[in-house]
């Protein structure tokens, strides 16, 4: 009799679960992945001294796109060296300078894949 009524009683939770899973199933487009873009180093926009950056990317990506950005990790690499472009050593070594870097990257990132960048997060910063 207690092994009907435990049997029972499992059954009931694993219905429960099931109907509330359909109900409110997981959202893909809170699924986030990550893609590593690997080092690049660019020159930066001071004069007359040359200066370097050097970084290490990786893309926190929602919405299931992290296989499609990876697949495109030239288009990405290409939007974060034009970016670079625009920035000074003296720009980047302000306390808001990497924060901005990493804004202006995930705003041109996201042009390209339909909003699907959440955030930036460097392994390696380096100016030279």
């Amino acid at each position: 009799m207690m092994a009907v009524a435990g049997a029972a009683v499992a059954i009931g939770v694993g219905a429960t679960a099931a109907w509330l899973h359909m109900q409110h199933p997981a959202d893909p487009s809170e699924q986030i992945g990550s893609v590593e873009v690997g080092s690049v180093t660019a020159r930066l926009a001071d004069t007359p001294d040359e200066h370097y950056l050097r970084i290490e990317p990786i893309l926190e990506v929602c919405c299931g796109e992290d296989e499609t950005v990876k697949h495109r990790i030239d288009l990405v690499r290409d939007a974060i060296f034009e970016d670079l472009l625009h920035y000074s050593s003296r720009d980047l070594m302000k306390p808001e300078g990497m924060a901005r870097l990493k804004e202006s990257i995930r705003t041109q990132l996201n042009n390209r894949f339909h909003n699907s960048i959440r955030q930036i997060v460097f392994k390696d910063f380096l100016v030279e």
